[in-house]
């Protein structure tokens, strides 16, 4: 995969400067998990529901929708989601992603369609 911005190394470096120069990012602890992530930590990529409480670093991808839907979690998908992320039919910004956070050695990502039951309100409260 060819990065188009940047090779994972420099962001990287962007991270740990980050880290060590700014005081607000000098927090040691990562953040809670949000309540549902994409676990890219294996080979086929899956929806993951936190147990609360888990503190793992996570990046998450911010993406304007447009008039397009990108793909998206309901309640009829929710369980397909949490079995498997079938790849071809995910938009290639997730991909690059998804790819670029396993480069980063992150697990976690937050996407907000994949992420929220988009056909569920209580969801958007949490």
């Amino acid at each position: 995969m060819a990065f188009s911005i940047e090779p994972p190394g420099a962001i990287k470096a962007w991270i740990e400067d980050c880290s060590n120069h700014h005081e607000i990012c000098q927090r040691r602890e990562p953040f809670p998990l949000p309540h549902r992530v994409v676990d890219v930590g294996h080979r086929e990529v899956c929806l993951y529901d936190t147990k609360g409480g888990e503190a793992q670093p996570y990046a998450a991808l911010s993406h304007r929708w447009h008039d397009s839907k990108p793909l998206q979690t309901t309640k009829e998908r929710l369980s397909h989601h949490q079995r498997r992320l079938v790849w071809g039919e995910l938009p290639i910004a997730f991909q690059e992603a998804i790819e670029l956070t396993r480069a980063l050695g992150i697990r976690y990502l937050w996407i907000d369609s994949l992420c929220i039951q988009q056909d569920d309100t209580r969801e958007w409260m949490i």
